[in-house]
């Protein structure tokens, strides 16, 4: 989940300005709308933005001495907002591509909320600003937020017409812009002002620096409350001080454990595999120190359960979800869940987010909570997660700003997302944060890329962190083996070096070879680590040590080495590490070694056997039924046979989806299974269709109460079966209702039992464009005869909506889309994931069947 959508709606209209007004300095812990392009700043010596620091480009020891004159500046004052200074630059990273036409930041909700801004108030804007390149145009924009959402996630952003263009020449120069808030229903929404930035001219290339930013509001209007929190200067490390908390200094290597995952969940034997899991990822990448058990999204939002009560309809339900991190444990792996901040119309759980978080945390016995969408921690999360449960580790999902590393807000670590982090030339730097403070710890993670080499390169130089995700909410993106067999090179070394690697005694870009050969350097009274990222065209390195030593071991290979003359000569391609000491190295270092050399001589399997996954372009073969007319119950439609040319049409989500039957297999990737939130996909098909009824409405629960009672069916999973009926007889009020908390099982066995199938795609979709009015959809969700498995996960597309159910409020949401939920048209279709009935079944999911 990448990035937030907003919808330009209204234009501003330019006021005069208000004359009594009292002052709100806008707090330096607001986040930027934009990951990249918008960074604050403690110094204007050092290129470097809130991803990294630039490596150095001639003299190494200035740009050392550098370095360790702003962390120490840092240290000192990060509490101390006055010496802060937004840099807001609209020149686009590499990777961003052309068309990145604004930037700014977004107000801290908190802040915001507190400013209670009323339609047609007067405020204005103020501070100085240095113009470094081009024609910088300043404006405020209004994020409207519906009252009651605590975490301030917005419905829609007015654009604002108030602009300000920002004079050029030496030196800071002061600068106003008057506002007039706009109209907007007071009584539904709350509004945030942000600050945005674009270029008068057409390239775009435009760089401003903004200090001193201050609201001015009028002295007679609504109080808004202490906006800025009393904090000492110097920078709060309490959070990496904490022994219940030092785990996560060894926590280099996560895993994405998706639940629906085969490897994950056995569906067949409804059993979990931890023990299988770890073995595989012991196998293929060296193991993980922890994962991170992914629940609630893309699934969340198919009815009202929230992302809480989403653990109780696991197969087992919390008690299962204990056992599971219970065995993770007895692994040697800590577990972390994920937190979803933006699920706020599901049902309330009737207390804060942060109390119920704690509860589930502390009942499972989990380790660590990720932040979903989130770039921080949170103190009330920490404070509910202390009195519950000691030890728990937040890790947030976007990049890390200033406020992220200091005080009780303070993270353990974060993901260092490759399209959110603002990468140099070399594709990398000097993790920004982790040199702050070296026990933050970062993971690179680039889902989609098919080639992890740049972020192993990234995270091998600055001694951090990777996040290995392969079942990409079921896509699947499996690592290549090169990229395997070097995480398991790393991991080893990690683990036995972490102490060091969290020290401040890091030399970053450390030269001891030419410049195409990165090598950073950790020094300790014991050991000279470097660790080397070679980019050059050669296998063989040279490197010229400028410290003594009595043995150097190279540790990619395992084997000691010797200078070459005034010189040491080794092979690393792309990846190395020596380590240098002095006398006789300790007996762990060489049975380090040794391991080492093992994994060396490891072969690599032609083909890999890790990657392979089965084609989806067709479903699985439709179960056996016994053939007869439709139950008299039952009101149906008759479709002639033939051939029938099909358009689907839906957005994508990050979930992917199969490929047309006609589609290039070269393309399958690309076109289709790759997920692309938001985009539009178009399916085209041919379908030959033989004579079939349909019934004209979804099963009611009268006619699925006469099958059980007919029939005798259960469940082999029972839980949640039927749920709404609240016991074992369908209460009268519901009885002509749609049918729902059925599983794909249960509705098979009715329509087995009624002597037909469930339809498929091609059967449903063409009774509805057959028999508009006739042909009553959008009741429910339905089931579809559609299942297919790609070895990894399995799905079955869903068609209809539920036009009784629309959680709007964010586009995270099942089934997806800007504005998601509610009715769908008749070629619409959403992949839906399946792991087991308890889970499967929902309160807006039914069926219809077929017969001949």
């Amino acid at each position: 989940m990448q990035f937030r959508y907003f919808l330009s709606c209204l234009l501003m209209s330019l006021f005069s300005c208000c004359t009594d007004t009292s002052l709100r300095p806008i707090p330096f812990d607001s986040r930027n709308f934009h990951p990249v392009n918008a960074s604050w700043k403690y110094s204007e010596n050092l290129e470097l933005n809130m991803s990294y620091i630039a490596p150095p480009e001639e003299d190494w020891q200035e740009y050392y001495n550098e370095l360790i004159g702003y962390r120490q500046q840092a240290r000192a004052h990060l509490g101390d907002e006055s010496r802060l200074f937004l840099d807001l630059n609209l020149r686009p990273p590499h990777h961003m591509g052309a068309g990145y036409r604004e930037t700014g930041i977004g107000i801290d909700p908190d802040f915001a909320h507190r400013l209670n801004l009323q339609p047609g108030q007067t405020i204005r804007l103020s501070g100085e600003s240095l113009v470094k390149r081009g024609d910088p145009v300043l404006g405020v924009q209004y994020v409207y937020t519906l009252h009651g959402r605590s975490k301030g996630l917005s419905y829609r952003t007015d654009p604002g017409a108030d602009s300000l263009a920002l004079p050029a020449g030496e030196g800071w120069r002061p600068f106003a812009l008057n506002l007039l808030v706009p109209e907007f229903p007071a009584d539904s929404f709350w509004v945030a002002p942000r600050i945005a930035m674009r270029s008068r001219a057409e390239d775009d290339d435009c760089r401003v620096l903004l200090r001193n930013l201050t609201l001015h509001l009028p002295s007679g209007g609504p109080e808004a409350g202490p906006l800025r929190r009393q904090e000492a200067a110097a920078m709060d490390r309490h959070v990496y001080d904490r022994d219940d908390l030092a785990w996560m200094r060894r926590n280099f290597v996560m895993g994405f454990v998706f639940i629906w995952d085969r490897d994950f969940y056995d569906p067949e034997a409804r059993s979990y595999r931890v023990d299988h899991y770890c073995r595989k990822m012991e196998a293929e990448f060296g193991g993980f120190q922890s994962v991170l058990l992914w629940h609630s999204y893309p699934q969340i939002g198919i009815d009202e359960r929230n992302q809480y009560e989403i653990f109780n309809h696991l197969p087992g339900g919390l008690d299962s979800l204990r056992a599971v991190v219970d065995r993770f444990h007895e692994n040697g792996v800590k577990v972390f869940i994920a937190y979803t901040p933006w699920d706020e119309m599901t049902r309330r759980a009737g207390v804060s987010d942060e109390q119920k978080l704690a509860e589930v945390v502390a009942a499972a016995g989990i380790d660590g909570v990720f932040m979903d969408t989130k770039g921080e921690g949170a103190a009330v999360l920490r404070e509910e997660l202390d009195r519950l449960r000691k030890g728990v580790a937040i890790v947030p999902e976007l990049l890390p700003m200033y406020r992220d590393i200091h005080g009780q807000q303070a993270c353990s670590g974060s993901w260092a997302q490759y399209w959110g982090m603002q990468p140099y030339g070399n594709a990398f730097g000097v993790l920004h944060m982790k040199w702050l403070e070296p026990r933050h710890m970062q993971y690179q993670i680039d889902r989609w890329n098919r080639d992890h080499g740049d972020e192993l390169m990234a995270a091998w130089i600055n001694g951090s962190g990777m996040m290995v995700w392969e079942n990409v909410f079921a896509s699947w993106n499996p690592w290549n083996q090169r990229d395997r067999a070097a995480l398991r090179r790393m991991n080893p070394i990690w683990q036995f070096f972490a102490p060091l690697y969290a020290s401040d005694a890091w030399k970053p870009f450390y030269p001891l070879s030419d410049p195409e050969v990165l090598t950073s350097l950790w020094e300790s009274e014991a050991y000279r680590l470097v660790n080397i990222v070679n980019r050059s065209d050669s296998e063989e390195i040279t490197l010229k040590t400028d410290f003594e030593w009595d043995y150097a071991i190279d540790l990619w290979s395992g084997h000691p080495v010797g200078p070459y003359g005034d010189s040491l000569r080794i092979r690393a391609a792309p990846y190395g590490c020596l380590v240098f000491g002095q006398g006789r190295a300790p007996d762990d270092l060489f049975r380090l070694a040794e391991g080492q050399r093992a994994e060396a001589a490891h072969m690599l399997p032609a083909p890999d056997p890790h990657v392979q996954q089965l084609p989806v372009v067709q479903p699985l073969p439709v179960p056996a039924y016994r053939r007869k007319e439709a139950p008299q119950s039952a009101e149906t439609l008759r479709v002639p046979g033939g051939r029938y040319a099909l358009s689907i049409g839906h957005l994508n989500r990050e979930t992917g989806c199969y490929p047309d039957p006609e589609s290039d297999p070269a393309r399958w990737w690309d076109d289709w299974l790759q997920g692309r939130h938001l985009q539009p996909l178009v399916h085209r098909q041919t379908h030959d269709l033989a004579d079939y009824s349909i019934m004209a409405e979804v099963v009611s629960n009268r006619q699925y109460g006469d099958f059980l009672q007919s029939s005798g069916y259960r469940p082999v999973a029972p839980e949640n079966f039927l749920l709404h009926w609240e016991g074992d007889v369908c209460p009268d009020s519901l009885l002509d209702k749609p049918v729902v908390y059925v599983s794909l099982e249960d509705a098979r066995a009715y329509a087995r039992w009624s002597g037909g199938h469930l339809p498929g795609e091609a059967e449903w979709q063409v009774a509805a464009e057959r028999f508009p009015g006739q042909f009553v959809f959008n009741r429910v969700f339905e089931w579809t005869e559609s299942e297919r498995d790609d070895g990894h996960t399995r799905f079955v597309m869903l068609r209809g909506g539920c036009g009784d159910w629309r959680p709007w409020s964010s586009f995270w949401y099942f089934p997806g889309g800007h504005y998601p939920g509610g009715p769908q048209a008749p070629n619409w279709h959403v992949k839906f994931l399946l792991m087991d009935p308890s889970i499967d079944r929902a309160a807006t999911l039914g069926f219809r069947c077929v017969y001949e």
